[in-house]
């Protein structure tokens, strides 16, 4: 299937400068949960151009209950590696990495480490590291999608 035909509806919606916009991106997830996995996959689908996962947690029972990308199978694996997994099952076109430590120790210990995207989406991670991100990307001119879910309750914010 030639590109343009796989990604016909996208190029209808934002136009072949838009497509190639997003086939350049490269995106770091930090934490991949049940509201980063989904926004992962929704720009994994229409054709992100990379990935990386970042999270440090390991599959538990809680995970099957609300993260549809991760299954018994995984149990005791690393969510960071089973998440990634699914999402390049997904998308041939795209590639994806992940790393298995805890977002803010990183962050905390190498900032420049997210010198290395053209976006950045943080979930679920708490103060002091996302004022330590939000500021790095800001002075660095990295976007920044921070989203923070309780239950069916949510907020979500742009810094670009």
């Amino acid at each position: 299937m030639a590109t343009s035909d796989k990604y016909d509806r996208q190029l209808r919606l934002w136009g072949a400068r838009g497509q190639e916009k997003l086939m350049s991106t490269k995106l770091l997830l930090l934490n991949a949960g049940p509201t980063g996995s989904e926004i992962l996959k929704n720009v994994v689908l229409p054709g992100v151009g990379s990935f990386e996962i970042c999270d440090d947690h390991i599959v538990s029972e809680s995970d099957l209950g609300n993260n549809f990308f991760v299954t018994a199978a995984d149990l005791n694996r690393p969510r960071a590696q089973v998440v990634t997994e699914w999402m390049l099952e997904m998308n041939s076109d795209v590639t994806g990495t992940f790393l298995v430590k805890r977002p803010s120790d990183v962050i905390a210990k190498d900032i420049s480490y997210v010198n290395g995207f053209n976006l950045v989406v943080a979930t679920q991670l708490v103060e002091p590291s996302l004022s330590a991100l939000a500021k790095h990307c800001q002075e660095h001119a990295i976007p920044l999608l921070v989203l923070h879910s309780f239950g069916l309750f949510g907020y979500l914010r742009l810094q670009i």
